[in-house]
C-alpha cells in the first residue's frame, strides 16, 4: 500500500504534479480501503499556511466511512512526520 511519495520529492510543486498525487491516492484508497470515501482531496503550500516554506506541501483529505453518516478530515504536513 502506497502511493510513491518518494517520487514526488523533487518535483515542482504544480497542478499537474497535484493532479498525479491526487489520482495516485484515490486508485490506492479504492484498492485497499474500498470502506472509505474520499469526498475531497486539498493540497496546502506555503500560500494557504504560512508555517509552511515555499517547498512545503501539506495534503488534507475530506473521506466518510460508507454509510455512516460521519464525515472527517486528515491533515498531514511535514510537521507532523
Amino acid at each position: 500500500f502506497g502511493i510513491g511519495i518518494k517520487n514526488y520529492f523533487f518535483e515542482q510543486v504544480n497542478g499537474s504534479t497535484f493532479s498525479e498525487l491526487t489520482t495516485n491516492i484515490n486508485d490506492q484508497v479504492s484498492r485497499y480501503l474500498p470502506f472509505i470515501n474520499i469526498e475531497e482531496i486539498r493540497f496546502i503550500t506555503s500560500d494557504d499556511n504560512s508555517d509552511l516554506a515555499f517547498n512545503e506541501v501539506g495534503v488534507s483529505l475530506q473521506f466518510n466511512l460508507g454509510s455512516l453518516p460521519y464525515t472527517d478530515i486528515l491533515t498531514i504536513t511535514s510537521n507532523d512526520v
